[in-house]
């Protein structure tokens, strides 16, 4: 009898470690198995993370293509805008320039103008005597005339 308990005893407790085996394997597979879920998340999830990485360093880069092209625009438009403002500066001036030529001229004009009036005024003076002298000539000649062809006769 104490080796029918000794027996009892001890299927009992190899069918409780076999009971206990059998929980532990299948907890193992059940753990191998969502770890190879996981790990083919894993996979998948950087997969998409080297997708979305690959696409944003794409976007980055036309981006930057993009401001690189607006930055030579800008330049090109602040030269060109540079140099009209150059070429309106230099107009400006030459029109400057021009403008006092003329005003120098106009008053050389007026001056001359001033001068050939007063020669006139004064050539008209000159004028008016010499008439008169005329006159007074024509008068003594005629008066001298008078005098030879009375002294004819």
């Amino acid at each position: 009898a104490a080796q029918s308990e000794i027996r009892s005893a001890a299927e009992s407790q190899f069918a409780l470690a076999q009971q206990t085996y059998m929980k532990l394997k299948q907890d193992y597979q059940e753990s191998c198995d969502e770890r190879n879920i996981l790990k083919d998340r894993v996979e998948d999830l950087a997969v998409q993370m080297d997708s979305r990485e690959r696409e944003q360093e794409g976007q980055i880069s036309r981006l930057r293509a993009e401001l690189a092209t607006a930055k030579a625009q800008l330049a090109t438009s602040e030269a060109e805008s540079l140099k009209m403002k150059q070429s309106h500066i230099e107009q400006n001036q030459l029109l400057i320039d021009s403008e006092k030529l003329l005003q120098r001229k106009v008053a050389k004009a007026e001056k001359e103008m001033v001068e050939a009036r007063t020669v006139v005024d004064n050539l008209l003076k000159e004028k008016k005597v010499l008439v008169a002298e005329n006159k007074e000539l024509n008068a003594v000649c005629e008066e001298l005339m008078g005098m030879v062809e009375g002294n004819v006769t």
